[in-house]
């Protein structure tokens, strides 16, 4: 899905900006490309990206919502559905790209709705495994099937071909490394940090 590479993409970009590698962006006026030319923010790959990207994430909070959750909750469930509890808030920081702390928000949320628990790591008392219960995979069935469909939907506007080649080149940016020294991690500092909290908290 386009999800986990927006998220990466869209804080590469944000990285960009930040260290002036590109000009920086604001709503309906044109921005200084690296050559110091006024260009038309919309020229630029990677604000669409960013705002294609907006809309994809809420589409599919949208089709999620009806259970209660978030694209995060999901990215969380699906991350450790097959781990058989083996798996620890610290992999899933990792894995995600997520704060730690967001990260223990979202693992919070699922608790609260029944959807996982913590255990205590047979290994290493000291700290704890996430488990996904028998709810919790009903439920990424559920959100799984529904973000199919919003998937559908979305792309519907481009033919099966183009959107083929769109994955293939989000894929390859999504693994590329990131050629930036002096550069705040990809958790410093961005809004894709900010805990997306319950709906009603």
């Amino acid at each position: 899905m386009i999800y986990n590479a927006y998220d990466r993409l869209a804080i590469r970009y944000e990285q960009r900006v930040a260290g002036g590698l590109i000009g920086s962006y604001t709503d309906g006026v044109p921005v200084k490309d690296v050559s110091g030319e006024d260009t038309p923010f919309e020229s630029l790959t990677g604000y669409l990206l960013i705002e294609v990207g907006k809309r994809a994430t809420a589409a599919a909070n949208s089709a999620v919502a009806p259970l209660g959750l978030r694209l995060r909750h999901i990215r969380v469930l699906a991350a450790f559905a097959d781990g058989a509890g083996t798996s620890s808030q610290q992999e899933a920081s990792r894995v995600l790209g997520l704060d730690p702390n967001v990260v223990v928000d979202l693992i919070d949320d699922l608790e609260r709705l029944g959807l996982a628990e913590r255990k205590r790591n047979p290994a290493d008392r000291r700290r704890h495994v996430l488990a996904i219960t028998e709810r919790g995979q009903a439920a990424l069935r559920s959100a799984s099937a529904r973000l199919n469909e919003t998937e559908a939907a979305f792309f519907s506007a481009v033919s099966p071909e183009e959107r083929a080649v769109l994955h293939g080149i989000l894929d390859r940016l999504f693994r590329a490394p990131v050629p930036l020294d002096g550069i705040a991690s990809e958790n410093d500092g961005c809004a894709h940090d900010e805990p997306e909290r319950m709906p009603g908290t």
